[in-house]
């Protein structure tokens, strides 16, 4: 089977999938000094919402994203840091092994944030978002509806093997 996307380029047709997430904390989590902590874990489905779910990867489960195909994802979101000060970010995991370590002595006075980060995973991979605090205890934002002021976790299939 060939499918076109209406240019002049066809592909095969299982080659691609609808799968997007963005999940969102509701209520602050508190981050330890120098600790590293999973967010969506640690808050539980009562205190995050999930705002897309096209797909099913987000598992409210397990608080993480469950691949359900095997393929190219890409993995964003931001950390609000309700306190301010001290930076604090995303750290992934895939499957319990870490994808871009950041440890507590190397943050700057900044909040990182990722968007453009490809994994290569198998159908029931699982991702797992997790928070990095530099020193001082402090807050990883939640808010019931402002987005923009709380902390979010997103997912998409780039293409599908």
């Amino acid at each position: 089977e060939f499918v076109s996307d209406a240019t002049n380029i066809f592909r095969t047709g299982n080659e691609y999938a609808t799968i997007f997430c963005n999940v969102a904390l509701t209520v602050d989590q508190a981050l330890a000094a120098g600790a590293y902590k999973d967010v969506w874990d640690s808050a539980t489905s009562s205190n995050y919402t999930v705002v897309e779910n096209y797909g099913s990867g987000w598992n409210s489960t397990t608080n993480d994203f469950i691949a359900p195909f095997d393929g190219l994802y890409r993995f964003g979101g931001h950390v609000a840091n309700h306190d301010g000060g001290y930076a604090c970010g995303w750290m992934l995991k895939k499957n319990g092994n870490t994808l871009n370590l950041m440890t507590t002595g190397n943050l700057s006075y900044a909040t990182f944030n990722i968007n453009e980060f490809y994994v290569d995973l198998d159908k029931d991979d699982a991702i797992e978002y997790w928070i990095v605090n530099h020193s001082t205890t402090k807050n990883a934002r939640g808010n019931a509806t402002s987005t923009n002021e709380r902390c979010v976790a997103s997912a998409w299939m780039v293409r599908r093997s």
